[in-house]
């Protein structure tokens, strides 16, 4: 699954997984069907899936559904699935369901409806469905009071701005900082920053508060944003290489750390480190934040000499938003910070 995104969907899922299932139409809403949420760490080691569960009808039939959470989609996704549905059936010697959810908006692409997992002359061909989870209704969860466990859900669903303006009102007013965190990280999936900052702006004690304010989501930012929330993204990452290949791994690792900053308030508070350097140091400031990240997440690139001759705070400021946060090699970064430099003699 995607970082951050992983926690919180397992925090849904965990929380009320009968609801989440009902709500995508995973699980019948009808009287005699069971579910028994089954361990990830049941499966084969080398695959852990990020839902798991036994589904048994009125009669006695079994069936394992599976979901996996993705942020975009990817052309090696089906793959995967293939893989998994293949794995799941022997393991548990029943049908298995895989569901595909897509978590942020985008293109519209052709996705396949089955995935094919191919080695020499062999193959398993499994077919799976596709969520978009943006064209899911939020309405069940708006007129249900029974399911507002997921409330924090509704921003990423289909609905209407008005209806996130009420639950991001109803979620403030609360008062709960895990759902709060929820709640920023799935306006993030469609809303740009401003569009943010004006909804939490009207919260008398909302979001904004808690981010501006110097809530706990803001001393962690100061205090633990680049040495755990990026760390976190890079042993994450690894560990998905781990799993499915060092390449992914670290693609995946570097994806985390970013998102996981966002979760977090993390770009928030690199900023605000760099505001603070315009008016007690300027380049100094944004120059010491950027080896910072870079001593977390690529050890060696802060001893750098071209670092000293970037002179200007906007390009010192690119580099840690735009390139340390974003671009997904060690090589990629040192020619950035080249650039930079460079760019900064002319």
């Amino acid at each position: 699954m995607d970082k951050p995104f992983d926690r919180h969907f397992k925090d849904f899922l965990d929380g009320a997984p009968e609801l989440f299932l009902v709500l995508l139409g995973a699980l019948p809403l009808a009287p005699g069907w069971r579910l028994e949420v089954l361990r990830p760490e049941t499966s084969p080691p080398v695959l852990m899936p990020d839902f798991l569960a036994l589904i048994i009808d009125p009669e006695g039939n079994r069936r394992v559904l599976h979901m996996e959470f993705y942020l975009d989609y990817r052309d090696s996704y089906p793959i995967k699935m293939g893989r998994y549905g293949g794995s799941l059936i022997t393991q548990y010697d029943c049908a298995a369901e895989s569901w595909m959810i897509l978590i942020r908006p985008g293109p519209a692409v052709a996705i396949p409806a089955v995935g094919t997992y191919a080695r020499g002359g062999s193959s398993i061909v499994h077919p799976f469905r596709v969520v978009r989870l943006w064209e899911v209704s939020a309405k069940p969860i708006l007129q249900n009071p029974a399911m507002r466990h997921l409330f924090a859900l509704v921003p990423s669903l289909a609905c209407e701005w008005a209806q996130v303006e009420s639950v991001a009102r109803d979620v403030c007013r609360t008062g709960d900082e895990q759902e709060l965190s929820r709640l920023l990280l799935m306006l993030s999936l469609k809303y740009n920053e401003n569009q943010i900052e004006r909804l939490v702006g009207r919260q008398k004690m909302g979001l904004g508060e808690a981010l501006w304010e110097g809530s706990w989501i803001l001393r962690r930012i100061r205090d633990k944003a680049v040495n755990e929330g990026l760390e976190q993204g890079r042993e994450l990452g690894l560990e998905q290489g781990r799993e499915l290949g060092l390449e992914q791994g670290l693609e995946q690792g570097l994806e985390q750390g970013l998102e996981q900053g966002l979760e977090q308030g993390l770009e928030q508070g690199f900023q605000e480190g760099i505001a603070k350097g315009k008016s007690e140091g300027q380049a100094e400031e944004a120059r010491r934040l950027l080896r910072k990240a870079l001593t977390t997440h690529y050890p060696g690139l802060e001893q750098m000499p071209e670092i000293e001759r970037i002179a200007t705070v906007e390009r010192l400021e690119s580099l840690l938003i735009d390139h340390v946060l974003r671009l997904p090699s060690r090589e990629q970064i040192e020619e950035s910070i080249r650039q930079s430099a460079a760019g900064s003699s002319a």
